[in-house]
């Protein structure tokens, strides 16, 4: 088994075993979205792409993109990024 699925095997073991999201297991990673106007992403390892209508980051196990319009990073620190804008979808786009 690759280290990284692994990894995320045994952090939805340990989310499960202690009843807790698995955001809030280490190397997990969670995705908010408010209203359309605002995505919260926890588990952010590194920004991939930065732009106007789509925004990439490293959230370990997965590649995610926010997409939308107007698109800007208010917020990244520790782990956490917070992007506002018109946001039309925030989803995985592979393994990394």
């Amino acid at each position: 088994m690759k280290k990284h699925r692994l990894k995320s095997a045994v952090s939805e073991f340990a989310a499960e075993l202690f009843e807790t999201p698995s955001a809030a297991v280490p190397g997990g990673w969670s995705v908010t979205l408010t209203d359309g106007r605002e995505a919260y992403v926890t588990g952010c390892r590194a920004i991939l792409s930065y732009g106007d209508e789509k925004i990439t980051v490293d959230a370990g196990e997965v590649v995610l993109t926010i997409t939308g319009q107007d698109l800007d990073i208010v917020r990244y620190c520790d782990g956490e990024i917070t992007v506002r804008g018109n946001v039309l979808s925030a989803g995985t786009v592979g393994e990394c």
